[in-house]
């Protein structure tokens, strides 16, 4: 099995072999049909099938030209099933990683800065701040369920992909949020004002979304109420962990596919952090964790 990029592996179809009845053997009933096999026949998984009847009622068939799957096929997270030869065919969505054929998963869109984005993703996707910052006011009711109050007076912005990267050095994944926190000061260096902005890609799936709303959020949480110097594999991991809060208990493949991203970060900081944050709170749980995080600028573990 060979891994390829977005959470796909190959795999070749070995279960379904063509046989050819010689002779005057004892005859041979369809498992399907209880029909007599006469000449060529499949045998899947153990059954002996006509040929019609593998194809009609057993073979798993390409979600992009519709053929029967034979000899080598990807498939995904998502269930998709397509011949290999499709891949390279078609680019991944940026988001969800499947390939961006319409019979698979709809009309795709390009947009303004260059994202690829599937059919499906596209459906969801949040384009107004309206919207998005009604999103923000569920992913805040969620996080406080689990002790995170964020009480915080600040902007939400949803900017493009090329506006991204003019304010945050991070690519991939880890830029599809910034927070910025921007003090006003006087001559004397005292503090006379203090804004807080929210930055997401617009046009993220919901899903998505709230997961990289409840990720920025956690930022503005440990701001407030963390040593200012905070480890930083401490810092983006708590972050990481709070977007698994908010989104674990959301029904649908989106959130699972989200949080599956999480745990499969190989990133040091965002992934390894995640993970080191989740086995902490396993031990101490939320409520321990949120206390180390105020007084503990150094992870809790090795």
């Amino acid at each position: 099995m060979t891994r390829l990029p977005g959470l796909i592996s190959i795999s070749l179809l070995s279960c379904v072999a063509l046989l050819a009845i010689c002779g005057t053997a004892a005859a041979l009933d369809c498992d399907h049909c209880r029909q007599a096999l006469v000449g060529q026949y499949t045998v899947y998984e153990g059954k002996n099938l006509h040929d019609r009847c593998y194809y009609d009622h057993y073979a798993q068939y390409c979600g992009i030209c519709g053929e029967a799957r034979t000899g080598q096929y990807y498939h995904n997270s998502w269930g998709d099933v397509v011949h290999a030869f499709h891949i390279g065919e078609f680019p991944n969505c940026e988001y969800c990683s499947r390939l961006t054929a319409e019979n698979l998963t709809g009309k795709d869109t390009t947009y303004p800065d260059g994202r690829r984005v599937c059919g499906i993703c596209n459906a969801t996707a949040v384009t107004d701040t309206k919207h998005a910052t009604a999103l923000m006011d569920t992913v805040v009711s969620m996080l406080r369920r689990h002790g995170i109050d964020v009480d915080h007076d600040l902007t939400l912005q949803l900017i493009d992909k090329l506006e991204m990267s003019s304010i945050s050095p991070a690519t991939g994944r880890e830029a599809w949020g910034f927070t910025e926190f921007r003090e006003c000061r006087s001559w004397f260096g005292l503090v006379q004002s203090q804004e807080t902005a929210v930055y997401v890609l617009i046009g993220m799936p919901r899903e998505f979304l709230m997961g990289v709303l409840a990720h920025e959020l956690m930022h503005v949480w440990v701001f407030d109420h963390a040593p200012a110097d905070t480890d930083v594999a401490l810092d983006e991991g708590s972050c990481e962990y709070a977007s698994y809060l908010a989104l674990k208990d959301l029904p649908g493949p989106y959130a699972r596919f989200y949080l599956e991203s999480l745990m499969n970060n190989d990133d040091l900081l965002y992934g390894g952090g995640y993970r080191s944050v989740r086995r902490y709170v396993q031990q101490v749980g939320v409520e321990g964790w949120l206390t180390y995080l105020k007084t503990n600028p150094e992870p809790p573990w090795d």
